[in-house]
């Protein structure tokens, strides 16, 4: 019994197809990185004159790609073909239909959608991976849509009750009638059907859809490929239509001749025609009709056969009697013969897509082929974001196999320095930070085809202790004794239980000329040579931020003192002190010098 569009039968047949076709992925397709994936091969057009040899761009259109043993290695996917997936070679995803895939035969037939196909082309259009997620993301109505002027595409082939489904998303399937069991056969893409015309008057094989087509008045294209097995009286490629001679569309042949036939009724003939010689026996040829107004063209193997002017455009009506393989006059006879991808569509295809489809869908199709890496499986990866220590040495792993060239850098946060960018595993310190900070690092790889570049974010969280000091208070020095500048760390404790134990200590004096004697945290001034002001700073830091301070020491010094520190260095020159004993002229004195502490 044959399932219909309101048996129970057929919605629970709907619902199965789709599960095993779309499957269920714990990640969405559109997140999916390939480039972690394991395998993948180079798609290639090639629509020169040497090739599919079109004129003109053709968009959206849906390439068939057929896998075979000397092409893919079906051992590397899954048996199922659910971790296929396509992608631009700029790594956009591309939507994709399995329609058969069967890794015990090592044969495959698979449609992916291509924004554009260039004219008088040669090179790479897609890239294939497998091997990574394991759920389908196989979609039909993704690659066949009605946005894209797709009224039904059938794929041919299964039991004899089971309707064939349309891959447009809520469009009619096409129902076997009286079939008995042997017409599933192999195609010329996947499966097909093998009708065996009329054992008798109740037993005549045909396919009917319950599509109303009531918009295909705005244009029109019908496809498909035959193989006839006999010559039968007027046998339909096509009959669409309400009923003889009403509101309908003919294809198939004329009479007993070889002749292919086309015929528009709207109640009455708007234009009828044939061809000499077009339909061959036991050979799979393709046939294509378009209607664009009363512009009516047929075609057979992508090569224009003849072009009319119908007497009118098509009717807006509803269509319900919808065969293939059958007549809606009942005088003539069944088709007899291999049926496989009938395809109707609401938009009067170009010549360059009706050419591309014959060059894509033959036997010998010479269109797409296979560049399979040698040697080298591409991936691409870096690790996950993660949390370090200011202070702490800490490595990124970065993945290129396969690139040209690749580097690291520093997108945001403290300026990091790298002195190796040209590395895939970065090993670095995180810098000493006031507070928790964010790091983003950039890896950027060159591969043959493309450049693809991700980041990473580190967190640095704060955890080594600056150091927080005093500094000895501002006073008068007379010069008499020595004096003694101090640095005291209040928190020395917590710093030398720190990852970052060592502290320095950088003194600078400016002002009148001293002698000094450094010792670690503290400066010994002594031997004054100047009347007038010291500024003493230090700053200290354990491989961190400096901290800074400063403190004024105002010299009082004696004259008989200052003349002789001037004769103990070496000074004689009168003129550089007045009558009371002060330098009249003088030179700045500054000391910087780095101390360890402990």
């Amino acid at each position: 019994m044959t399932a219909t569009r309101t048996s129970p039968g057929y919605f629970l047949l709907h619902l199965l197809w789709l599960g095993l076709l779309l499957g269920f992925s714990s990640k969405p397709f559109a997140a999916e990185d390939y480039s972690t994936w394991p395998h993948f091969m180079d798609l290639n057009f090639d629509t020169s004159p040497d090739g599919a040899n079109i004129s003109s761009p053709v968009l959206d259109f849906p390439v068939l790609v057929r896998l075979k043993a000397a092409d893919f290695a079906f051992a590397e996917a899954r048996g199922n073909g659910h971790d296929i997936r396509f992608a631009t070679p700029g790594g956009t995803h591309l939507a994709f239909e399995i329609e058969r895939y069967d890794s015990t035969k090592k044969i495959a037939e698979i449609w992916v959608r291509v924004d554009v196909v260039k004219a008088n082309f040669k090179g790479a259009f897609a890239r294939m991976y497998w091997g990574g997620d394991t759920a389908s993301a196989s979609s039909p109505g993704a690659v066949f849509s009605k946005s894209n002027g797709f009224s039904n595409v059938w794929h041919m082939g299964g039991n004899s009750t089971t309707p064939r489904l349309s891959a447009v998303t809520g469009s009619a399937d096409l129902d076997p009638k009286n079939y008995n069991g042997d017409e599933s056969t192999d195609g010329i893409m996947g499966r097909a059907d093998s009708l065996g015309g009329c054992s008798s008057s109740s037993t005549c094989e045909y396919l009917q859809t319950y599509q109303n087509y009531d918009s295909l008045n705005v244009g029109f294209t019908y496809s498909l490929w035959v193989n006839p097995t006999s010559v039968e009286d007027f046998a339909r490629f096509m009959d669409f239509g309400n009923g003889p001679a009403q509101s309908i569309l003919i294809l198939g042949r004329r009479s007993l001749s070889e002749d292919i036939y086309f015929e528009a009724f709207n109640n009455s003939s708007l234009g009828g025609y044939s061809t000499s010689g077009g339909i061959l026996l036991n050979e799979w040829q393709y046939f294509d009709v378009t209607i664009s107004g009363k512009l009516a063209k047929l075609y057979k193997n992508g090569s224009l056969l003849r072009t009319d002017t119908l007497n009118d455009t098509l009717s807006g009506l509803r269509w319900k009697y919808n065969y293939i393989g059958k007549s809606n006059w009942d005088g003539n006879a069944y088709y007899k013969g291999k049926v496989d991808e009938p395809i109707v569509a609401r938009v009067a295809r170009s010549g360059d897509w009706i050419k591309l489809c014959y060059a894509n869908q033959k036997a010998d199709q010479n269109l797409v082929s296979f560049t399979v890496p040698m040697g080298c499986s591409q991936s691409f990866s870096i690790p996950k974001d993660t949390t370090v220590l200011e202070g702490s040495v800490f490595n990124l792993e970065a993945k290129a196999d396969c690139a040209v060239s690749y580097s690291w850098g520093v997108k945001s946060g403290p300026a990091v320095r790298i002195f190796d960018q040209e590395i895939k595993i970065l090993t670095t310190i995180a810098p000493r930070i006031a507070k928790d900070t964010f790091i983003v690092y950039q890896f950027s790889a060159q591969f043959s085809d493309s450049t693809r570049t991700k980041v990473v974010t580190v967190s640095v969280k704060e955890s080594i202790p600056d150091p927080i000091f005093t500094l000895s208070d501002d006073f008068i020095w007379d010069g008499n004794d020595s004096a003694v500048v101090q640095a005291t760390v209040s928190n020395l404790a917590a710093i030398q239980a720190s990852t970052q134990p060592k502290l320095n200590y950088t003194w600078t004096l400016t002002g009148s000329a001293v002698d000094t004697v450094l010792n670690n945290n503290s400066l010994l001034l002594k031997a004054p040579r100047d009347n007038g002001n010291i500024v003493v700073k230090v700053c200290i830091d354990n491989r961190g931020p400096s901290v800074c301070k400063s403190m004024n020491i105002t010299l009082e010094v004696p004259v008989l003192r200052l003349r002789k520190a001037a004769k103990l260095h070496g000074n004689h020159n009168p003129k550089e002190y007045d009558a009371g004993g002060r330098r009249v002229r003088g030179k700045l004195f500054q000391l910087g010098l780095i101390v360890p502490g402990p």
